[in-house]
């Protein structure tokens, strides 16, 4: 149906969305690593001494303190974000599978007497109650499989980018 189309639409929308916090939080997380390491690196790189600078002047130990405190706002924000895609994705399957099986049993409804003479009934249950929920099963399998694979897309790009070498080697 048309308003399952748009389910679509927008959950795609909101997966292409969840890819991109991932590797934006990968992006960080290298950054974070090295600063740790070797606060000098603040100097070094001209965009953490844009942003040093914009704060005001503080040391770079509490620019660190800053830093992780920022990390850990972002990954709570990523994790809230991705438990709300989840009930996104649930809820869309519950309504797929329920549309699917009220489309089924509505057709079942509309057969002529003789129909379920010829039928087993208990085939006929066993395609609302089990199939159903075996497409449904499916459909969450290709979802997944779907993110997954932009997922380790958008990763490999990261990786590519921030580290041609070590990311081909």
């Amino acid at each position: 149906s048309k308003r399952e189309r748009i389910g679509v639409l927008l959950l795609a929308i909101v997966l292409f969305f969840a890819m991109l916090l991932e590797v934006l939080g990968l992006g960080i997380l290298l950054p974070l690593l090295s600063l740790i390491i070797d606060p000098e690196k603040i100097n070094q790189n001209n965009l953490i001494k844009e942003i040093k600078l914009l704060i005001d002047d503080i040391s770079d130990q509490e620019f660190i303190i800053y830093f992780l405190l920022a990390f850990l706002l972002f990954y709570l924000l990523k994790t809230l974000f991705l438990g709300y895609l989840s009930y996104r994705q649930n809820k869309f399957l519950t309504g797929v599978t329920n549309s699917v099986s009220n489309n089924l049993f509505q057709n079942y409804l509309k057969q002529p007497y003789t129909f379920f003479l010829k039928k087993n009934t208990s085939e006929l249950i066993k395609n609302i109650q089990i199939e159903v929920t075996h497409f449904g099963v499916f459909i969450s399998s290709i979802i997944i499989v779907c993110s997954e694979i932009g997922m380790i897309f958008s990763i490999s790009i990261t990786l590519i980018y921030i580290e041609p070498t070590g990311a081909l080697t």
